[in-house]
């Protein structure tokens, strides 16, 4: 960026190392110049729907995701990413139908990613189709049975069936819910008693 300060491809790595090193804001203004210069990168929108969603500009985050969406539809990534942003705040009715088709793409992109099996479990956990949940589980630990998160699932899901509940401890989910994904934990608790 020294040589040529409106090197658009410049400003993209230096928005995604700023992402990186926790400096949302700063990363913020770097992928604009570079979706300026390049509008057509999907990169590019996968940066900034990550920078808006780590500032809680949700708004912003779900348009980024959703262009970056257009620019890429084989793309499992950008349909997750559609789906996490579709969900993050107050989520509608007709944002958990977007992210249930977003997760079914991508389950047709991309079978047997253990992400995006997880990210499909926690959807339909959001929607209470538990034996959804409980297969995608399964399908994600024969894949990769040492992923701290679908193992972490799969234990909510064995209490919850040993104490015939349909939810749990809020404590326990949302602090889960938290760790992975907080742009989502606020619609893992509806529901969830206190």
């Amino acid at each position: 960026l020294a040589a040529d300060p409106e090197n658009p491809a410049g400003h993209l790595v230096l928005g995604w190392l700023l992402l990186t090193t926790d400096q949302p804001q700063a990363a913020l203004e770097h992928l604009k110049i570079a979706g300026a210069s390049g509008p057509n990168e999907p990169s590019v929108y996968h940066g900034l729907a990550q920078a808006y969603g780590h500032l809680d500009d949700i708004p912003n985050a779900r348009a980024a995701a959703a262009r970056e969406l257009e620019l890429a539809p084989q793309s499992a990534g950008a349909h997750l990413r559609s789906e996490r942003y579709a969900l993050a705040g107050k989520a509608t009715k007709a944002d958990k139908k977007w992210a249930y088709e977003r997760i079914t793409s991508a389950l047709e992109i991309d079978p047997d990613n253990e992400i995006v099996l997880e990210s499909a479990a926690r959807v339909v956990w959001g929607l209470k189709r538990f034996d959804e949940v409980d297969g995608y589980i399964a399908r994600g630990l024969a894949i990769a049975p040492e992923s701290s998160s679908l193992r972490y699932l799969y234990g909510v899901r064995e209490s919850m069936k040993a104490e015939k509940k349909s939810t749990v401890n809020a404590e326990i989910v949302g602090t889960a819910a938290a760790a992975v994904r907080p742009t989502t934990a606020e619609f893992w608790l509806r529901g969830v008693p206190k």
